[in-house]
Parts: structure tokens; sequence; C-alpha cells
């Protein structure tokens, strides 16, 4: 599969964020087949439009050619049903790992931050001695909280990217459908 970019066939805006597409483009990568599918004929397309031949007759020449190879329409829509389900996939692993991700970092984190309130608390009772040990507990759930805050906006930033980048390809997909249903 080295001659077909599947970052072209997707025509990944750069825009999205590339470790989300990435992660997507390893995922269609690792469940392509040798077969004459959904991304070959996209392929096929893209390179006939390439050569200034208009969409429409772009799809109907590469499904004549590809006809020759067996490939049907229902062939067309179940290899990209397949791929549809690679990307869902993707984000029910995405989603799975998210939600790993902030259990480990943000209620961890959180857990950890009350436990200190309690010791500061405990202190405050305690004599003179124990006040500079405060000042120090203060300044770790300042730090705490801010870190804390930072991971929530970095997995934020991490969710929109990776919905935007899987809004995109599910797009393409529903649009190379409607015009292989148009055109075909």
């Amino acid at each position: 599969m080295a001659a077909i970019d599947l970052k072209k066939i997707f025509e990944i805006p750069t825009e999205l964020d590339r470790r989300s597409t990435d992660a997507l483009i390893k995922a269609i990568k690792e469940n392509y087949t040798s077969e004459f599918d959904y991304i070959k004929f996209i392929h096929s397309v893209n390179t006939l439009i390439q050569m200034e031949i208009d969409e429409e007759t772009a799809f109907k020449s590469a499904y004549t050619t590809a006809k020759t190879m067996g490939f049907t329409k229902e062939k067309f829509r179940k290899s990209l049903k397949e791929y549809e389900v690679v990307l869902s996939k993707q984000r029910e692993s995405f989603a799975e790992a998210l939600k790993r991700n902030r259990s480990e970092k943000l209620t961890g984190t959180d857990a950890k931050n009350e436990s200190l309130r309690k010791k500061m608390a405990e202190n405050e009772a305690k004599i003179e001695k124990l006040k500079a040990e405060n000042e120090l507990i203060k300044e770790k759930i300042a730090g705490s909280s801010e870190r804390l805050k930072k991971e929530r906006e970095k997995l934020e930033t991490i969710t929109k990217n990776f919905v935007s980048s899987y809004e995109h390809f599910e797009q393409k997909l529903k649009n190379d459908l409607e015009k292989f249903e148009k055109y075909i």
C-alpha cells in the first residue's frame, strides 16, 4: 500500500490534529486488504481527477475499470462500511483510553488534594512548629491544582482534536458514498 497516500484519500485538512489523524490512518493501514476496495477505488478516482477529468466521469471510469476485476457496488459499500467500523473501533478505543487517563490523572489528583487538605486541617490544631509544614502543603495543593487544570485542558484539547479528525473521516466516507451512489 506504499503507493497510496491515505492522507490524500481522506483529504485531511492541515487544521486537524496530526496525532489524531495519524492514529486513524494507522488503524486504516492495519486493516487494509490487498483486494480492490474502497481505498483503491477512491485512489483511482483521485488519479483520474488529477488528470483533469471531471469528478463524475472519474467515478464512472474508475468503476468501469474496477468492474473488470470483479468490483461491484456492493463490494464498494461493504469495504467502505469496514473502514467505518475500523474508525468506530478507534473512537471506542480512544474513549476508553481517555477514561483511564482521566481516572489516573484527574481522579487521583483530586483524592490527593483532599488528603492534603485534611492533613492541613489537623496541623492547624497543633503547635507553632507545624505551621511551616502547613505552608509546604499549601504550595503542593496550589501546584497540584494548576497541574490538574492543565491536564483537564490538555484532555479537552485532545478530545476536541480527535473528534474533529474523526468527524472529518466520517464525513469523507459519507461524501464518497453519496458520490458513488450519485455517479454509479
